[in-house]
């Protein structure tokens, strides 16, 4: 079970990025804009822009292994979420809806940080076609520079 904690830390507005990494094991990252969270069975769903994607599916695909990093600035507190792929699939209307106000929620987010530009950046992100990418978590970690960076935080 996800704790409640970070069950309400991924409802964001934060930066999120999904990470893959192919069979040679380079790395590959890709915003993501908005996530459904199942506390109960330890998964989440991540909505990735097509454009923004890449090989991640196919890196998904290959290996099997999903990690989600979510981080708050000004709140300096960022978690790493690692785990099961369990598939992917196109989103759906509601999900495309839930997209654009995730999208809004983090231009506001970072308004204060980037005034103007931030609607310039985070906008200039198409969120549709998009895919929704399930994992279930395993892992969860302490991102946020300083001295716990890296520590497990498990479930």
């Amino acid at each position: 079970m996800i704790p409640e904690k970070f069950v309400a830390f991924l409802r964001g507005p934060y930066g999120m990025a999904l990470a893959s990494r192919d069979a040679s094991l380079s790395p590959l990252c890709t915003l993501v804009f908005g996530i459904v969270v199942e506390p109960e069975s330890d998964t989440l769903t991540m909505f990735v822009p097509n454009v923004l994607a890449g090989a991640t599916f196919d890196n998904l695909a290959a290996t099997g292994r999903a990690a989600l990093l979510a981080g708050h600035g000004e709140m300096h507190e960022t978690y790493q979420f690692k785990g099961a792929y369990l598939g992917h699939r196109p989103t759906t209307p509601p999900e495309q809806a839930l997209q654009k106000v995730q999208q809004n929620r983090v231009v506001a987010h970072f308004r204060g940080e980037l005034g103007e530009r931030s609607p310039k950046f985070w906008l200039s992100f198409p969120v549709a076609p998009s895919t929704a990418v399930a994992m279930r978590i395993e892992e969860i970690f302490d991102q946020t520079p300083g001295p716990a960076a890296g520590r497990r935080l498990g479930l």
